[in-house]
């Protein structure tokens, strides 16, 4: 099985996937869990005024909730499409004003941003998955690009949390066993496995090894899911009730966030300082 970063790939298929993405990170119960714990820590790190380069920002999810902390936010994705919905979202959202500039680009080359720039770095949803294998020169460009003394806040895709949630259909795969084997000796997921689709799963040691090594300290390590995943129905009856919800997401957010749980959402959410000058 091959499993290497093929950007071409990457942005064709995000600029297939179109407008899906917007509905993604609320289509189930714990999708809707994930949107809250990232947002959550979006409020706790991001502070009005700072810069912010959003790095994969798809059609503006987060892009919005950015403009409404008082960030002023560069965005940026791999694919053409998706940029054209986040222009058109945020304008619909009424957060245009936020938006000092849109950029294409790949996180394994920023050439196009000087040293040092801005603020905070978000790069959520697990781009830094994509690049399977240029993990480290994709952190290296993150952090070149961040403050001495500011926050990158990422999530990537979980080996253990994923297996979990979709070990269901992974078991319908021909040749299962062994697939299992392969993806969890080093976390690659081949696209001859995944529709064409590899991306690199990450245990949350593993990701916070990456982000020491490259001299940042980790303050944030969280689960994006916990009591949620495959739960829809019994998720969705909390979620007829605002106050049973609220619950349930201050469950999650504190569950997440145990040392016991990070590896059990669908993503692991990180949150980096890199170290002042």
């Amino acid at each position: 099985m091959t499993a290497t970063y093929n950007p071409a790939h990457i942005a064709a298929y995000y600029d297939a996937y179109a407008d899906k993405e917007w509905d993604r990170l609320v289509s189930t119960p714990a999708d809707a869990v994930s949107f809250h714990i990232h947002k959550h820590y979006l409020e706790r790190f991001v502070n009005p005024g700072d810069r912010v380069l959003e790095a994969g920002a798809g059609p503006g999810r987060f892009t919005i909730e950015l403009a409404k902390l008082g960030a002023a936010v560069t965005v940026g994705d791999i694919s053409e499409v998706q940029l054209k919905l986040n222009e058109q979202r945020v304008i619909e959202a009424d957060c245009e004003a936020a938006v000092e500039a849109r950029a294409q680009f790949d996180i394994t080359d920023l050439r196009q941003f000087e040293a040092a720039v801005f603020d905070a770095v978000v790069c959520y949803g697990g781009p830094l998955s994509y690049v399977m294998d240029r993990g480290e020169e994709a952190l290296s460009e993150l952090l070149r690009v961040l403050r001495p003394g500011g926050c990158l806040l990422l999530s990537v895709m979980s080996l253990l949390g994923a297996t979990r949630a979709f070990f269901e259909g992974i078991s319908s795969l021909e040749s299962y066993p062994d697939i299992v084997d392969e993806v969890n000796a080093e976390g690659m997921l081949s696209g001859e496995v995944n529709k064409g689709h590899a991306m690199k799963l990450y245990r949350a040691a593993e990701l916070k090894g990456l982000l020491e090594r490259s001299g940042s300290s980790v303050e944030v390590l969280s689960a994006s899911n916990f009591i949620s995943v495959g739960r829809d129905e019994l998720m969705r009856e909390q979620m007829t009730t605002p106050e049973s919800w609220e619950r349930v997401l201050s469950w999650e957010l504190g569950f997440c966030a145990e040392p016991g749980a990070v590896d059990c959402g669908t993503h692991i959410i990180a949150v980096a300082r890199k170290a002042s000058a």
